[in-house]
C-alpha cells in the first residue's frame, strides 16, 4: 500500500508538471520537477509515510491585484514552498497529515526601490501533552500572517515596515494542502487569468478533485460529525476549537 500510494502521488505531480509546463506561465518548474522524485521516497525512511516537498516555486510577476499598499510597487514575485507528510492509509482520518508546512511569500520593491515583503503560512499544530492547553484558539491546521519569514527580516535595514503591526493571532482555520492544492490555491488567489485557463484542462480538474478527496473529505467529515453527533465532538474540536461542546 505504501509504495502504491507514493507512486500514485508522484504520478499526480508528474501530470501537474506536464500541464503547467504546457501552459508556460511559470518559467522555472524545477522545484516541482524535483518534488516528483522526492515523492517516490519514504520520508525519514519510514515506509508507512508519504511526502510532498517543494521549495520556492516562483510563480512570477503578480499583475492583477489592485488594492495594494504601498502604491507604485513593482516586480512583485510570489514564492511557494510546501512540505506535507502523511500516513499511507486506505481510509485516512483527520490526522492523516502528520506534518505540514506551507509558506507563501510575496516580495518586490516600492516606487522608492525599498524592498517590500509579506507572507502567509499554513501549518499543522504539533500537540505535545506537556504543553497543556493553548492560551488562545489554536486550530490543528491554520493560516497565519507573517510568521518566521517576517520575524527573520524584521530587523533588517533592507526593509521598512513603518507602522505595520504583526500579531500571532488570528490563526485562521483552513484544511491542509499538499503541492497540488497549494498550487491551485496560489493560482486562484493571485493569478486569476492563468487559473481560469488551466481549469479548462480536464486532467487538472481531476488532480484537484483527487487531492481534495484525500485531504479535504476526511477533514470536512470530522467537522460534519460535530453537527451530526455533538456528543462526539472531540475530533471536530481539534480542527475547530471554537466549536462549543
Amino acid at each position: 500500500m505504501s509504495i502504491k500510494t507514493r507512486s500514485k502521488y508522484s504520478q499526480d505531480l508528474g501530470w501537474l508538471h506536464s500541464i503547467l509546463d504546457q501552459k508556460g506561465f511559470i518559467k522555472d518548474l524545477s522545484p516541482l520537477y524535483d518534488s516528483i522524485e522526492k515523492c517516490k521516497k519514504a520520508p525519514y525512511g519510514k515506509d508507512f509515510l508519504w511526502g510532498h516537498e517543494m521549495y520556492k516555486l516562483n510563480f512570477g510577476p503578480i499583475q492583477s491585484l489592485k488594492k495594494i499598499r504601498p502604491k507604485g510597487y513593482k516586480n512583485l514575485q510570489l514564492l511557494l514552498s510546501v512540505k506535507c507528510i502523511g500516513l499511507c492509509s486506505d481510509e485516512p482520518q483527520h490526522d492523516n497529515v502528520t506534518e505540514l508546512r506551507f509558506d507563501l511569500n510575496v516580495s518586490g520593491e516600492d516606487k522608492n526601490r525599498q524592498k517590500v515583503i509579506t507572507a502567509w503560512h499554513l501549518d499543522c499544530h504539533i500537540i505535545n501533552e506537556e504543553d497543556g492547553d493553548p492560551e488562545h484558539c489554536h486550530p490543528l491546521y491554520h493560516f497565519q500572517q507573517g510568521g518566521d519569514t517576517i520575524l527573520d527580516v524584521y530587523e533588517s535595514d533592507e526593509y521598512n515596515f513603518g507602522t505595520a503591526l504583526f500579531l500571532e493571532s488570528p490563526r485562521l482555520t483552513y484544511p491542509p494542502m499538499d503541492i497540488v492544492l497549494g498550487i491551485n490555491f496560489v493560482l486562484s488567489q493571485f493569478y486569476g487569468n492563468h487559473w481560469k485557463e488551466v481549469l479548462k484542462e480536464p486532467k487538472y480538474n481531476s488532480l484537484i478533485r483527487e487531492s481534495q478527496q484525500r485531504l479535504w473529505k476526511p477533514y470536512f467529515s470530522k467537522i460534519q460529525s460535530y453537527f451530526d453527533s455533538p456528543h462526539m465532538h472531540e475530533p471536530a474540536k481539534l480542527l475547530m476549537p471554537d466549536l462549543f461542546n
